[in-house]
Order: C-alpha cells, then structure tokens, then sequence
C-alpha cells in the first residue's frame, strides 16, 4: 500500500501543473533571438523547471552568467559538462566514442529560473542584462565585445 506521502504525490503533481507559466513565456519573448535552442518552440513542449538558454559560444555563456550571476538573478550553468562526466552519473552512461557535441553544447547552456518566486521585477532585470550584453556583443562570438 502507499504511504500518506505517497498518496500525496499525484496531488502534488497535479497542482505543480496549474501554476501559470508566466516567467517561461516571458523569456520566450525576449530571448529567443539569442536562443540557440529552437526546440522551445515545439508545441509538444511540457513545463520546464528551468528555462534553458543556449548560446552560439562558451564565451557568451560565461559572460552572460557572470553578468546575471553579479546582479542575483538566479543563473546557473547547470550541468557544465557532459552527463558522462558529472559524478555519480558516469557509471550509468556509456560512450564508446567521443561525444565532442555535448561537450560543446554544455559548454554553451545556462538556465533561469522559473519558479513561482520569479516577479516582473526579477524578470525585467534579467531581458536588461541579456539586452545589454547583447548591445554590447557580448553574446555574438568573435563580435568586439570579447
């Protein structure tokens, strides 16, 4: 039988699902000419639990994480390597052959968070520190802003 924690999950579930996605589509209005990830169109796209931002280059990542990381806003690099890398991770996943794609595609990838605690303060914040970066060509590799 299931335990009362158990029981409360699909409850849980459930309700995590009705909560409005606001800061998703938010980004989806201001981000996406800097988004390399067109996938985030798709209309089989489900709630995320961070928003993903893939960038043309490591660069562009960096400096964008770092801006974004100076002014709080809750930027992460996530996994930062490949997942056969990550510990505890690597005994799970085989690559009998080099994989230089999802080196460069974790070198490139940031999230921003999209939880409940994300206000339109928050997330104007945020498109200033993408506008700005990308102003000043930050996010465009070999541009002078390097």
């Amino acid at each position: 039988g299931c335990t009362g924690k158990e029981q409360l999950l699909p409850t849980n579930i459930d309700a995590y699902r009705a909560k409005p996605r606001i800061s998703e589509h938010a980004y989806d209005e201001f981000i996406s000419n800097h988004n390399q990830l067109r996938t985030l169109q798709s209309p089989r796209r489900r709630r995320l639990l961070r928003y993903p931002l893939l960038l043309k280059a490591q660069e562009a990542r960096d400096e964008l994480l770092a801006r974004l990381s100076r002014a709080g806003l809750g930027a992460t690099p996530m996994y930062q390597r490949p997942l056969w890398h990550i510990p505890g991770v690597a005994e799970f996943v085989q690559t009998p052959y080099p994989r230089p794609n999802a080196s460069h595609f974790a070198d490139r990838l940031l999230t921003l968070p999209v939880h409940n605690g994300v206000t339109e303060t928050h997330r104007q914040r945020i498109r200033i520190v993408i506008d700005t970066a990308a102003s000043q060509g930050f996010l465009d590799p070999g541009a002078s802003g390097h």
